[in-house]
């Protein structure tokens, strides 16, 4: 980990410190510094999440179609984004690889990867890409 001082205050030196800052806003400072929009910021969370996720591990998957759904599974890594659904998480489900929106992924631990994925998923709820559901009918 290479956290340096700045100014402003902590700001990271490499993306895979980023999760090490002390608060939200700091780490969003950090994500987005060269971002431009939803689209970049898209792609800076890509990067934050390919860098920072420690692969494997266990998450559990919760598919917001299904009521009540919560199902373990292994993740492997960020498999990229698209504009419309997110950021993608290549993950083992019943012995077979899946491709699932990492917005539905819940570290089963406390550490850098719940961290990594708690920010993505404010960043979705809040600032992030549009839901398809937010339409104007």
């Amino acid at each position: 980990m290479s956290i340096s001082h700045y100014e402003e205050g902590l700001f990271a030196t490499d993306v895979s410190d980023i999760v090490y800052l002390p608060d939200r806003e700091k780490r969003f400072e950090a994500i987005r510094v060269n971002a431009y929009g939803p689209e970049e910021e898209l792609v800076a969370f890509e990067v934050y999440l390919s860098d920072t996720l420690q692969t494997p591990f266990k998450a559990t998957w919760r598919d917001p179609d299904e009521l009540g759904h919560s199902e373990t599974v292994v993740v492997l890594g960020a498999l990229g984004s698209d504009d419309r659904c997110g950021v993608f998480l290549s993950v083992k489900r019943g012995g077979k690889k899946r491709r699932i929106v990492a917005e539905q992924i819940w570290a089963n631990d406390t550490g850098v990867n719940a961290t990594a994925l708690d920010d993505y998923r404010y960043w979705v709820e809040h600032d992030g890409i549009p839901s398809n559901f937010d339409e104007d009918w």
